[in-house]
């Protein structure tokens, strides 16, 4: 399998979802996700299980909130 880099993700994000990187928090009304995205949001949280551990470079808030972040893709999107 290959060894997939934290770039690599933020490349996937940025070519799935070029707006992503200029959305704030208070419009997230602008792009809502649903399910016709659940296959791209699959693939992103795919790719970031497989980043090995010491390319993760947060540590416990950020860690955490990327956590949750996954978790809340799964449930909503990949169920």
């Amino acid at each position: 399998m290959p060894r997939i880099l934290p770039s690599q993700v933020v490349d996937l994000i940025d070519r799935l979802f070029p707006w992503a990187k200029e959305q704030r928090e208070d419009d997230s009304h602008t792009h809502p996700l649903n399910r016709e995205h659940s296959g791209q949001l699959a693939a992103i949280v795919t790719m970031v299980e497989q980043v090995p551990a010491e390319f993760l470079t947060i540590e416990g808030e950020r860690y955490a909130e990327l956590l949750g972040s996954l978790a809340a893709i799964k449930d909503r999107f990949t169920t």
